[in-house]
């Protein structure tokens, strides 16, 4: 809040006096005078359509003026310098004014104003006491608020530390360092849905995230407690990470607090839709958060970041505030230990169910995948004789190391066939059991060809061997 003070002496004038004489000076500019106390008088600059109306702080100290301008309607600079021009006004006025005696109405006038300002001061302490019952700005405090902070800093600066970029970091070290990933999530990486909320995409991204959550941790946190605190954050967190893999078709790399931080936005949301606090203060929260969802929600659209899950963390916090409202109100006689375990139990229960619905073990497939094709490599190396190379120890080849091979391939394919996979998947699955069959066969085919002299098997082996290129003109011919 920019301001500016100026003191001024008056030799031969008494406190009161000038008091009468800066509210006169006051009438004349045009300026609204609003409050008085014993030796001050505030006062408001004429607010017109292109301008604020500007604060103004008249004290006396015995034959002295203090005059204080401030801008008191979020400006951060105040590069046009009103500040100086309102006081250099008052400052012309005034001497203009304190020629003539005050006016007896101004005294009485003043006087009256005091009075009411006593009233207003009672009916203000009083609305305040409300407000502190409920939102307990004077016994709460923000100590979870700063370790969540924390904490979300000491991971981005390990992060750095470790090499990753902490302006734009890749997705590989995402990934590495706790992102959210449908494959892995959905594999037995269950654990992603929550480490994600404290991994940023760099460092643009954590400051405005960490300021989100320092302004809502702001009001919240005093109000819920800590406890309620706590688990609101991780279970919307949680909830933000699901509702973004299930709305998501493709494999996007996810990560962040945002849809947390939306959950506790949500939380605050649902309170202010209540008579839990108070009118007065009600009304301008509930407009600055509006503001701050609606920006952010379409910001979202237009700049492609991950607004299912701000949308999941939302929803969810909404429907957490709502059950707090009644813990909180007394409708129900729960306590916030209870309350707490019910968010938790409702978000595991959640999890679980949709893990277990939509599992994924596309990386275990591959892996698997990329085991069999070891496996592969070594049986067809193995199935060509050497240079030299009797019957009799082509014969051991096939049966020491060829044909194991092929019973390791049949046993990966057995533990395939376990997996939850994409239809994609389980057709390649299908191939692959087919292949392996058949390379058995031919495996065992030949195993009894090197006993035989009158190529007995030449036939079979011919036909099996079509069959096998048939099956994998199949594998590699899919999309």
């Amino acid at each position: 809040m920019p301001s500016l003070k100026k003191e001024f002496s008056f030799p031969g004038f008494s406190s009161e006096q000038l008091l009468q004489l800066s509210y006169g000076t006051v009438l004349q500019l045009g300026w609204s005078p609003k409050y008085a106390g014993p030796n001050a008088l505030v006062a408001f600059t004429q607010r017109k359509w292109n301008k604020y109306d500007d604060e103004v702080i008249i004290e006396t100290a015995g034959d002295t003026l203090i005059v204080t301008s401030s801008l008191v309607h979020g400006e951060s600079f105040d590069l046009p310098g009103k500040n100086k021009k309102h006081i250099n006004e008052f400052i012309k006025a005034f001497e203009n004014i304190k020629i003539a005696s005050p006016q007896p109405e101004w005294a009485v006038a003043i006087e009256k104003m005091r009075q009411q300002t006593k009233v207003m001061a009672k009916e203000e302490e009083k609305r305040a006491e409300e407000v502190d019952q409920v939102m307990k700005f004077s016994t709460g405090s923000n100590i979870l608020t700063y370790a969540i902070i924390g904490l979300n800093i000491l991971v981005f600066l390990a992060m750095v530390i470790s090499g990753v970029n902490f302006i734009s970091p890749s997705s590989e070290d995402l990934v590495k360092w706790g992102a959210n990933f449908k494959p892995y999530t959905l594999g037995d990486d269950w654990w992603r849905l929550l480490t994600c909320v404290f991994v940023h995409i760099g460092i643009i991204h954590l400051l405005f995230n960490m300021y989100a959550l320092y302004m809502a941790g702001l009001y919240l946190e005093p109000m819920l407690g800590k406890l309620r605190f706590l688990s609101a954050y991780l279970c919307t967190g949680v909830i933000a990470s699901i509702i973004s893999l299930w709305w998501h078709k493709n494999n996007m790399v996810s990560a962040g607090a945002s849809g947390a931080i939306f959950g506790m936005y949500g939380v605050f949301l649902a309170l202010l839709s209540t008579n839990l606090i108070p009118r007065q203060i009600r009304n301008s929260l509930l407009q600055s958060i509006g503001i701050f969802i609606a920006y952010n929600l379409i910001y979202g659209l237009r700049s492609g970041v991950d607004n299912a899950a701000h949308v999941g963390g939302l929803l969810s916090g909404v429907v957490a505030g709502y059950i707090f409202y009644l813990d909180i109100a007394k409708k129900i006689n729960t306590g916030r230990l209870k309350t707490s375990l019910l968010i938790i139990v409702l978000t595991i229960a959640g999890a679980w169910f949709f893990l277990t619905g939509y599992k994924d073990d596309s990386v275990k497939f591959t892996q698997l995948l990329t085991e069999y094709s070891m496996q592969e490599e070594e049986a067809i190396r193995g199935a060509q004789p050497g240079t030299g190379m009797t019957a009799a120890d082509f014969k051991t080849q096939l049966e020491n190391s060829v044909l194991p091979a092929w019973q390791n391939n049949k046993t990966i394919i057995q533990q395939m066939e376990q997996l939850n996979l994409s239809a994609a998947l389980k057709n390649l699955q299908q191939q692959l059991k087919e292949y392996t069959a058949l390379r058995l066969e031919e495996t065992q085919l030949l195993i009894k060809a090197q006993d035989a002299t009158d190529g007995t098997f030449e036939n079979e082996l011919q036909a099996i061997g079509q069959k096998i290129e048939e099956v994998l003109k199949k594998i590699n011919n899919r999309e």
